[in-house]
């Protein structure tokens, strides 16, 4: 792991991309019903995020032993009835492609009396845009996605 993450720092670096560790939460398992949907969080970082999720280091392991890391996705619709987009940089998954606003659900910096997934899109929502918190009218939780595209290929699930 101390490897890629090196290997992910130089390119990072080339880049001029700013990439650093930080403590994010780690999907555990997931329940829903109709008027409810229930998260089991646990602790992983943005490092076993970036290495976990390499084919080579994911090849033959199980999903419980990858990092699992809980993302949140915002479709902002603004007032005049347009959808925001971001051209997605970094040096991870969709690199170039435009996307709709999100980021990862931070441990350190998306918590109150508990984990709040709101919270962490209102802070994305704010990083990538520039809009406040105030600004926004309404938000809805419209279900959760457990992106398999990048691992497909491994066979990993």
């Amino acid at each position: 792991m101390d490897t890629l993450w090196e290997q992910k720092l130089a390119l990072a670096r080339r880049n001029q991309i700013g990439l650093f560790d930080t403590p994010l939460f780690r999907l555990v398992e997931l329940t829903s019903s109709p008027d409810k949907l229930s998260l089991v969080l646990g602790d992983t970082t943005y490092k076993e995020y970036v290495t976990t999720r390499v084919p080579e280091f994911a090849r033959h392991r199980q999903r419980q032993e990858l990092g699992n890391a809980l993302s949140v996705c915002s479709v902002v619709e603004t007032s005049d009835q347009y959808i925001l987009l971001d051209l997605r940089q970094g040096v991870d998954v969709y690199v170039g492609r435009y996307h709709v606003i999100g980021g990862f659900f931070e441990r350190e910096l998306d918590m109150r009396a508990q984990p709040d997934p709101f919270a962490a899109m209102c802070r994305e929502i704010r990083e990538e845009t520039g809009i406040q918190s105030s600004d926004i009218l309404d938000q809805h939780c419209l279900g959760a996605v457990y992106d398999l595209a990048p691992l497909m290929a491994n066979s990993v699930f």
